[in-house]
């Protein structure tokens, strides 16, 4: 899997009690947000949330961090030195120190690359809105991407495996994309019209109406040829195919990838 570039993160460390005092900062936060060491340390958070719904999100966030052990990502606005408001993606970590204990909780601001769930069936390409837990459950589809897999809501990552794809492989990208980063990667996929075909699928972190914590991911997939004879060739691991079937392959049927452009 290829990751999408991302910004460097810029690291903060604060109190897992409210009001969230910052205890800790790295350098990075000045190109991030343009608070400087010294002016953000011993401040609460509320000097960056744009508002007390995004101040509300990242606490419920840190609290249930520091509760389960378990990190989360949230995309929120955060309010830059000179006022203006930026959308990001907030990674929130247990800090633990030498002792094995927590102290503080990490949070790590990066560019957001979360996709709107609730815009996302409008895409024009393939796109589907999956659990971010076990069984990976679709919640949601475009058009295009019931006609490409023909699958049903409430069906699950392992129903796109091919047989030569892996559920662990999928699971490797819902799992980046859960915690903030959109990766990428060529699996050979089961689509409605062959069993074993070559896909690139994106997945990306999804936050429903723009804010809030990433409890779901979009799958998105294209094609990576031009015509459906080229791919069935690669995908039967031999050089060509027929060329009565290329001549078939290579019409205008408007269900199958020969009528797509290459992405």
């Amino acid at each position: 899997a290829r990751s999408c570039p991302v910004e460097c993160k810029a690291t903060l460390v604060v109190s897992e009690s409210a009001p969230h005092v910052v205890i800790f900062s790295d350098i990075r936060l000045k190109e991030a947000l343009g608070f400087e060491d010294k002016h953000i340390f011993g401040k609460t958070l509320k000097t960056m949330c744009s508002s007390e719904e995004d101040w509300m999100i990242l606490h419920c966030s840190i609290l249930d961090c520091c509760l389960s052990f378990r990190s989360a990502c949230v995309q929120i606005d955060l309010r830059k030195v000179d006022g203006t408001v930026n959308r990001k993606l907030v990674h929130v970590s247990p800090n633990i120190d030498s002792k094995g204990e927590i102290a503080g909780c990490a949070l790590s601001i990066l560019k957001s690359q979360a996709i709107d769930s609730s815009a996302a069936v409008s895409e024009s390409r393939p796109v589907a809105i999956l659990s971010i837990n076990e069984p990976f459950q679709i919640l949601s589809t475009n058009h295009e991407f019931s006609k490409m897999f023909k699958l049903k809501l409430a069906s699950t990552l392992d129903n796109v495996c091919g047989p030569r794809t892996t559920v662990e492989e999928l699971t490797r990208l819902v799992a980046s994309a859960a915690q903030g980063q959109a990766v990428s990667s060529v699996v050979y996929a089961r689509t409605s019209f062959c069993a074993d075909y070559p896909l690139n699928l994106r997945c990306a972190p999804a936050v429903a109406h723009g804010r809030g914590p990433v409890t779901q991911v979009a799958l998105t997939a294209s094609y990576l040829f031009p015509t459906f004879s080229r791919a069935l060739s690669l995908a039967r691991g031999v050089r060509a195919v027929p060329s009565a079937f290329a001549q078939a392959g290579s019409g205008s049927d408007s269900e199958g990838p020969a009528a797509r452009p290459a992405p």
